[in-house]
């Protein structure tokens, strides 16, 4: 799916404003943790990608859409802009187009777009809700342009998204179509940066009540002193000391007119008026207060109340519009119009919460309800589950659909994919099982019916389509290859490097041809002189060199592959979709008790602080790479337990041999070969998880899914399709002559910090269960059958 944002509010000021913070933060969070998608974005000059990161930079493609604003013909210029999207989502094959700030005027609205769907993201109805403040002191032109984009938005956008329940509760006053096609997602607060020192100690010796605002009648910014007023005067004694803190940029008239009426109400002397300050400044404002103070008459969402929840500052606000939706039963509400009021419930506040941690943990614990990570999550459930809709044809009969797989119980990891995606693609399509030996595997699971690959080719006819499931393994692939090589359908294919595979079975056989032809067929002249030298000269096949899937994904009618770096390695072939490995949603809390079992199960000291590896263990796993950081921990003291959880089927690298040379045979585990009760009892006692891979195949890692899925801290390897994995989801070591240090470091880290490792753990669990599920990875599946067999 290709995704296109507008990235016009990257060149206007609101950039550093509020818009253009949550404009960012949900950008990043999307492009990083979803790669189901090609990201591009609209830029007026290259030099606006700057706002981002650089990993964002690497994944989000940039689309020079030149477009100065000319604010004295909106029309003409809309008619324009309009006109260069509609190239743009030619030229680039576009699905889906999104607008984060259709209602400001600074930014042009592309109304006559067509051929993708559109979402547009509204924050607030401030100047319909307030007109007499607003709208009616606008230009006739302005104010005739946006209520034309009011007007135009519940029948041009597809999905309107409101960053409060309150917004879009005011939109469908004005216009019911609405109701039908919007959502609400909340707004966040970082966390990193907004965050409560706790102790008192820390709070500022001159006490203060803090207001965040502007001169703009909505913040009720004079009713806000007033009331300042009132609690020190009749509170004299008690607040003697007691400042008022208000940020906020001004010209010099709003200045003058502030303390003017300050000094009237006799607290000039308290009033601390900032001026615009940098956000770092403005946390440790929060972090020293006493109070928040916030007496807003309208807010879209109001993201300073869980800046200042964030931050353990008991709220005085009002109960209008979104607050309640954001504070809750935690503020001290007040009246919108009584200064009194006001100062009574700023008393309450400031005597109640005095020294009281607990009140100051209600309100960060709420305050961690609102996350970046949630608010993206939420963006792309909606972006993703009204794309495959929208691809749907309306047909009433289910596509049907042969599935070709290695099956439980065999031993593959591919077997335990396809059960787990079977067990969702089922609702979506009508399945047949093909498996080569019907008798090695469980024809009963799901209620599907099982058939010998055998009998496929004269099957064909009765369905809409075939999946074919491709790995490294000649024992369960070979026939599903030749299958698929004769009768083109979907091909999954689990690992871009597939020469060993094709090697191991083809070579020297009378299929020997599929090898050749797919040397041949991908690789042209290179391919046959390869193939030459290895028939005639009997050299080595040259496996890095050649992946061999290129010509098998050319052949299928579609290929579905798990990360974006195999993709970028299939770019010259057309349909080639990401589609998230899938993990299981896990729900299963470990406890001490549970630990301490499995450990005495394992024959493991409970003291031991357990390091693991999973999957079968071979040359690409950095196994002595690790020993090695193993042996260094154990030298410096630590109490070091490794767990290699699978199969050593190298003999080559005499494992248990560098095990023994090393002095390491008390302080590392093998466990052989798990199943799959064992599999996930070894994770759950792990207290972080390896999965190191160099040279790779390209391949997926189901065991690295299963890790994340149970909140555990893994460390990988900072290479090829494993670096695209967030690095809030994992850390990363780099393949060079630094990795034993730099794990050895990682490693010291998480044993000592014992908060780091469960966050990772925590966004981990997250990742997998909002971004890499199966239930997400089924849907995409069926977008992907509906749209070959259409």
């Amino acid at each position: 799916m290709k995704f296109l944002i507008d990235g016009q509010t990257l060149s206007t000021p609101e950039i550093n404003r509020g818009i253009g913070v949550v404009f960012k933060r949900i950008c990043e969070e999307l492009v990083l943790n979803d790669i189901t998608k090609e990201w591009y974005i609209t830029v007026r000059n290259s030099s606006d990608m700057g706002h981002f990161s650089s990993r964002v930079q690497r994944r989000l493609i940039p689309i020079n859409v030149s477009e100065a604003l000319n604010r004295d013909n909106y029309t003409e210029q809309t008619n324009h802009y309009s006109e260069l999207l509609n190239k743009v989502v030619t030229e680039f094959k576009i699905d889906a187009y999104w607008v984060p700030n259709p209602l400001m005027i600074n930014v042009v609205l592309p109304i006559h777009l067509h051929g993708v769907t559109i979402f547009a993201t509204i924050s607030d109805l401030i100047p319909l809700v307030m007109p007499d403040y607003y709208i009616a002191k606008w230009p006739e032109h302005i104010k005739a342009e946006y209520k034309q984009r009011i007007e135009t938005l519940p029948r041009w956008a597809d999905k309107l998204i409101f960053i409060s329940e309150s917004a879009k509760s005011d939109f469908e006053k004005i216009d019911p179509r609405v109701g039908s096609k919007s959502i609400a997602i909340h707004l966040a607060v970082d966390h990193t940066k907004f965050w409560s020192y706790i102790s008192p100690i820390k709070k500022s010796k001159e006490p203060y009540i803090l207001l965040t605002g502007g001169f703009d009648p909505r913040k009720n910014m004079n009713a806000a002193l007033e009331a300042f007023s009132y609690l020190i005067k009749d509170n004299y004694q008690e607040f003697a000391n007691l400042k008022f803190y208000v940020v906020c940029a001004y010209s010099n008239e709003e200045k003058e007119n502030y303390e003017r009426l300050a000094a009237k109400l006799g607290v000039l002397d308290k009033l601390v008026l900032t001026g615009y300050i940098e956000e770092e400044e403005l946390v440790a404002l929060y972090q020293g207060a006493s109070v928040f103070f916030f007496p807003s008459r309208y807010e879209g969402f109001g993201l300073p109340i869980l800046e200042a929840l964030a931050c353990g500052l008991p709220v005085v606000t009002t109960k209008v519009s979104s607050i309640p939706e954001i504070i809750g039963d935690l503020a001290y509400y007040c009246s919108l119009d009584e200064p009194k009021d006001m100062a009574f419930a700023l008393k309450a506040a400031l005597r109640d919460c005095a020294n009281n941690q607990s009140k100051r943990e209600e309100f960060i614990k709420r305050a961690k309800e609102f996350t970046w990570a949630k608010t993206a999550a939420s963006y792309f459930k909606l972006f993703t589950n009204s794309l495959l809709e929208t691809k749907k044809t309306g047909k009433l009969q289910r596509p049907k659909i042969a599935y070709v797989s290695p099956w439980l119980p065999q031993r593959s990891g591919i077997a335990n994919y396809s059960y787990e995606i079977v067990r969702h693609l089922k609702e979506y399509v009508d399945i047949t099982l093909y498996v080569e030996n019907p008798k090695e595997c469980s024809a009963d699971i799901f209620e599907l019916s099982m058939k010998s690959l055998s009998t496929l080719p004269k099957d064909i006819k009765n369905y809409d389509s075939i999946i074919y499931h491709i790995g490294n393994n000649s024992k369960f692939h070979k026939a599903i290859y030749q299958m698929a090589w004769q009768y083109p359908g979907i091909v999954v294919l689990h690992e871009f490097n597939i020469h060993p595979f094709l090697a191991d079975s083809f070579l020297g056989t009378d299929k020997e041809s599929l090898y050749a032809e797919a040397l041949t067929e991908a690789y042209g002249e290179q391919g046959k002189s390869s193939y030459e030298a290895v028939k005639f000269r009997c050299e080595y096949p040259e496996i890095w060199k050649f992946p061999m899937s290129h010509a098998l994904v050319k052949r299928s009618l579609g290929a579905i592959v798990h990360s974006r770096w195999v993709k970028d390695q299939l770019q010259e072939i057309g349909d080639v979709s990401v589609v998230p490995l899938g993990s299981v949603v896990n729900t299963v809390l470990d406890t001490g008790d549970d630990r301490l079992a499995l450990k005495r199960r394992f024959g493991i000291d409970a003291n031991k602080f357990i390091i693991s590896t999973f999957g079968f263990v071979n040359k690409l796993k950095r196994i002595p790479t690790i020993l090695e950081a193993i042996k260094i921990l154990i030298d410096k003291g630590y109490p070091v337990q490794y767990l290699i959880g699978g199969d050593l089927i190298d003999p080559s690298l005499k494992i248990e041999e560098t095990i023994q040379s090393l002095g390491l045979s008390k302080n590392v585990t093998i466990s052989g070969y798990l199943n799959d009760e064992d599999f996930e009892s070894c994770i759950r006692m792990s207290d972080v998880v390896l999965n190191l891979r160099y040279p790779s195949m390209g391949e997926s890692s189901a065991a690295l899914m299963t890790v994340l899925s149970y909140g555990k801290a893994c460390i990988i390897s900072n290479y090829q399709q494993f670096a695209e994995l967030p690095n809030s989801v994992c850390w990363k070591v780099d393949i060079d002559d630094l990795e034993v240090p730099q794990l050895v470091a990682y490693l010291e880290e998480l044993m000592r910090n014992s908060a780091a490792r469960k966050q990772l753990g925590k966004n981990a669990a997250f990742f997998a269960a909002n971004y890499s599920s199966y239930q997400i990875a089924a849907k995409l599946y069926a977008g992907i059958i509906e749209k070959v067999v259409n």
